[in-house]
């Protein structure tokens, strides 16, 4: 027999969920019944009237979908964990078992007792096969489960059936982690680990720097130059109301009150596109006007569990974490409408800067990969390096002043299975999970781009656009002509951060000659807020390697790579006879393709012999498909592929390139202008 040590190994006790959530299907069932309840009548009559307090009609409107959800039986029991396929057997079957058992005991308590014993034997043989019957039959039921799934056209049920079956999902914050406290004890029931991450997120939200909380302070210290009104304070027109419900996504998380997206949208009607028709949608756009036109959300409303998201690294370490705010979708929708008016206005008036291409419309992450790699062939074409420090801000969302913001009066609760911590006052940072969040951050960090003053030339643009750096929300790549314009670029950079109250994480930043030499950058003392950046010679921005030398073959290879783990992560699931053909088909489009295909705009433009590399390994999930060995030589892969209704890498990556050359030039950022510059050498827009 083989000992293995397991120290590092800690059992706890799962604790049993007793929350019952809405059956969204049946919202949507019953929508008509829902927004024409005569529970919205007292709540409407409350509102008639002009000085109606807000708090007072939340609570009424809080109660009247209570009531409604109870007459109209719209909850579900969310304890029902997922069954494992194959695993269910038959009562017959179960006694069988008994038997088996009971036969065993006999013969063993007699040994001489030659009857029993080939009693025991026959019986042995006849569990087995009904075990096996039994096994199949449920495995056959489940599987019917999930093409009901795919006929139906019901992608997250289908999605959760794929990851049930295959075992390969993401990671989750449901299943609580355990959290070692402050002295160092691991804890592991769920009030424990609130109590941790609530003091985790206590010296987060805390501002211990008593002067950032004042607005008068960063009007005076800072300087600011004082702007024209954006013209956002109007009176909410149904039609900015009813567009953001439309958009709001299905299927997610729900706030503390439990209302999901789905609730607001059975509001909705065809005919109600300039004023709202139903009950329900007339509450709602008389509540939320009179929030926004008193500048008031009531505290209960606007206090939001957070929950704790797994990152990369060791889950016993709370900083990888990411904290997801669980704001109501009553409050979601406000902020969206009032989001949406503050974007639209720093739009038109052109406020936020060329280099941010971050939450804004239409803009997209890769495109900001395609400028940095365009921008470093031009200046390599004419035989100039490129000089870059990647820039990481260490928690940046998280720690944006309050002061600098003029934003008050939020708070937080941990939320770690069924309980919820005491509340915490929020001093600074911006809730992520806000969808007015991303504008309150493109707003705080617009200004860094002006701070770095001039940047560099890039061949084919005019004299007067030279590009100082490029960011994508807190992901920022400065650009410098040479190493002593970079060590001045780090100094603004650092002087920016310290006096906006921003830590920078100085061991995640990195200084890179990009087609150039790293042994002159070695020669300096990088440093960011005393701490030390090291000189890279690799670095991964927005998901991509970006290296010294930085050829597109680098980016292929990484893809490869990560495709090959997509794949061999499925291998099995795709290989599986006993799992329709469609579904596999559905799994590899949506685990694998999209792995080996991020980026594709950038490295699409790279020489076939290249992009074949990718091709190889779509080779392998298509053959897996087919059922055929990985080592088979098909002449005749590409007729295969179009059975199976899959394009090649090279045929999808030709097109997504095709797609991004028409909408790179229409867009806000340094892209735009690239597309319309001088075509050199090399650029990517003339390959």
């Amino acid at each position: 027999m083989r000992w293995i040590k397991c120290i590092d190994h800690i059992m706890w006790a799962v604790q049993k969920r007793n929350k019952k959530s809405l059956d969204r299907v049946a919202i949507v069932q019953k929508a008509t019944a829902i927004r024409t309840s005569n529970y919205w009548d007292p709540l409407l009559e409350l509102m008639n009237k002009e000085d109606f307090e807000i708090e007072t009609a939340c609570n009424a409107f809080t109660a009247a979908s209570q009531n409604i959800i109870k007459d109209e039986s719209l909850t579900i029991n969310g304890n029902g964990a997922a069954r494992k396929p194959g695993r269910n057997l038959s009562r017959s079957t179960k006694a069988l078992l008994h038997k088996k058992a009971c036969l065993f005991k006999a013969a063993q308590s007699n040994p001489g007792n030659v009857d029993a014993l080939n009693e025991y034997k026959g019986i042995k043989q006849r569990v087995s096969l009904a075990i096996k019957e039994d096994r199949e039959a449920s495995w056959l039921t489940y599987v019917k489960q999930g093409v009901t799934h795919l006929t139906e056209m019901s992608p997250r049920k289908l999605w959760k059936w794929i990851k049930n079956t295959s075992g390969v999902g993401s990671k989750s914050s449901k299943n609580t982690h355990p959290l070692k406290d402050a002295k160092g004890d691991m804890k592991t029931s769920d009030s424990d680990i609130a109590d941790i991450w609530i003091e985790h997120y206590r010296k987060l939200a805390q501002e211990s720097r008593e002067n950032f909380r004042s607005a008068e302070y960063w009007e005076t210290s800072q300087q600011l130059t004082k702007l024209s009104e954006l013209e956002v304070n109007g009176p909410l027109s149904w039609s900015e109301i009813r567009g953001v419900i439309a958009g709001m996504r299905k299927n997610k998380s729900a706030g503390e009150d439990g209302l999901p997206a789905e609730w607001y949208k059975v509001c909705l009607t065809e005919d109600d596109d300039e004023v709202p028709k139903s009950k329900l949608a007339i509450v709602i756009y008389k509540l939320i006007g009179k929030m926004f036109e008193n500048g008031h959300i009531p505290p209960a409303w606007n206090s939001a569990p957070v929950v704790a998201v797994p990152k990369k690294g060791d889950l016993g370490d709370k900083d990888n974490y990411r904290g997801i705010a669980l704001i109501n979708c009553f409050i979601k929708i406000l902020t969206r409408v009032i989001s949406n008016r503050i974007m639209s206005q720093l739009e038109s008036s052109n406020r936020l800067c060329v280099a941010q291409a971050g939450f804004r419309s239409r803009e997209e992450c890769v495109a900001q990969t395609v400028a940095l790699w365009d921008v470093c062939e031009r200046r390599r074409a004419v035989g100039k390096p490129t000089y870059a420090l990647f820039v990481d801000f260490q928690k940046a969302y998280d720690t944006v002043p309050h002061g600098a913001l003029f934003a008050n009066s939020a708070s937080l609760r941990a939320k770690v299975g069924d309980h919820l911590s005491k509340e915490v006052k929020i001093e600074k940072g911006v809730r992520q999970g806000d969808p007015l969040s991303t504008t309150l951050f493109d707003i705080f960090i617009n200004d860094f781009e002006v701070s770095m003053g001039e940047g560099i030339t890039v061949p084919g643009m005019a004299e007067c656009d030279k590009i100082s750096c490029l960011k994508f929300a807190d992901d920022i790549v400065i650009l410098a002509e040479s190493t002593l314009e970079l060590q001045k670029q780090q100094k603004k950079a650092a002087e920016w951060a310290s006096s906006w109250g921003m830590n920078v994480n100085a061991g995640k930043c990195g200084v890179m000659a990009i087609h150039g030499d790293n042994d002159e950058l070695r020669t300096v003392d990088w440093r960011m807020q005393g701490n030390p950046v090291p000189v890279v010679n690799t670095y991964q921005y927005l998901g991509i390697p970006v290296n010294t030398e930085w050829k597109l073959k680098d980016v292929i290879e990484q893809r490869a790579e990560k495709g090959k783990k997509a794949y061999w992560g499925l291998a099995h699931f795709l290989r599986s006879e006993s799992i329709p053909l469609e579904i596999r088909i559905a799994t590899c489009r949506a685990s694998v393709i999209p792995v080996l295909m991020y980026a594709s705009e950038l490295w699409g433009t790279a020489a076939k012999v290249e992009i074949e590399e990718l091709d190889r390994v779509h080779a392998m999930g298509v053959k897996s498909l087919a059922g055929l060995r990985l080592s088979s030589n098909l002449t005749s892969l590409e007729c295969l592929r179009t059975e199976l209704g899959l394009r090649s890498v090279t045929e999808k990556a030709r097109l997504a390139v095709a797609r991004a050359e028409v909408k790179y030039p229409t867009l806000k950022t340094w892209i735009a202008k690239l597309a319309l510059a001088r075509r050199t050498k090399n650029s990517w827009f003339s390959r």
